[in-house]
């Protein structure tokens, strides 16, 4: 990242003292006039650093469940050049990349229903905390420029390319404190629900609305929306159960809890996300 910032600042330096020079020729010869839209839209080569947050869509099966991932924070980095140019419109293409992490927890909205058991004195049901979750894509596709106002682009971009996802492993379990009787107090732990960790990866798709602001002819800060179309994730869900001596029991032994079995659910989630970034942008090049 630190080499990634000093290429560049040594662009930006580079580009001033260009930009020095023309106008230093333009005051010596009167005949040289300005471009009338000298922001914005006089370079084909634009780098497009910044950040933002992905806030992934979470239908009602993965909210019952707990089996979904948090909202996430991250860098994001493009690389725009120009191919054609009209007045007030140019096309190019744009590649580029993002990494976004975050931690959640998953039944934070959603907490199994505890076990009542036997002579115990208090029982509470608490996650395993915050599950971390992080997510990358890094693609390519069509830019297309819309110049106004002599400092604004409107830019729809197209990515195809390589997605990422993965998040951890998380629990709820059951604590409860049982009299001992005549013995000393005890307590027995189990693990209502658990959900396995995920990974998925393969073909991803992200259509962006950019909206830059060119403070001069090299620097500006832009903002965008957009919307991440990952691949479908295999969630599998176990869910605890005690012995039962009958469907209508209520109440439970230590001995019953402790024969308690697992049942696991399988589901499909496909991911996709709506993000929000914004940064700063550096415009280099020929004009």
């Amino acid at each position: 990242m630190r080499k990634i910032f000093k290429m560049l600042f040594a662009i930006t330096v580079l580009t001033q003292i260009s930009q020095a020079q023309e106008t230093a020729k333009g005051i010596k010869d009167q005949g040289v006039k300005s471009h009338t839209h000298q922001r914005g839209c006089c370079y084909y080569k634009v780098i497009y650093l910044g950040g933002g947050f992905n806030n992934p869509n979470v239908n009602s099966n993965q909210k019952s469940s707990g089996n979904y991932s948090g909202k996430t924070s991250g860098l994001t980095l493009d690389y725009s050049q120009t191919i054609l140019r009209k007045p007030g419109f140019s096309i190019g293409f744009n590649i580029g990349g993002q990494y976004f992490t975050g931690n959640s927890d998953p039944f934070k909205s959603y907490l199994p229903e505890l076990y009542l058991i036997t002579n115990q004195i208090s029982s509470v049901v608490t996650s395993s905390g915050d599950s971390k979750n992080s997510n990358y894509f890094v693609g390519a596709g069509p830019q297309f420029n819309i110049h106004f106002a002599n400092h604004f682009v409107l830019s729809p971009i197209f990515q195809l390319g390589y997605f990422g996802s993965k998040q951890n492993e998380s629990k709820a379990t059951q604590t409860t404190l049982i009299s001992g009787g005549a013995m000393a107090d005890y307590t027995k732990t189990y693990v209502l629900v658990s959900q396995n960790e995920t990974k998925i990866s393969g073909v991803g798709f992200i259509p962006k609305a950019r909206v830059t602001y060119m403070i001069n002819s090299t620097i500006g800060v832009w903002t965008e929306v957009n919307y991440l179309i990952g691949q479908t994730a295999k969630n599998n869900t176990s869910t605890f159960e005690p012995k039962r001596d009958s469907d209508t029991q209520t109440v439970y032994s230590v001995a019953q809890m402790d024969a308690g079995t697992y049942t696991t659910a399988s589901s499909d989630s496909k991911y996709s996300a709506l993000g929000l970034n914004f940064g700063v942008v550096w415009g280099f090049g020929g004009r």
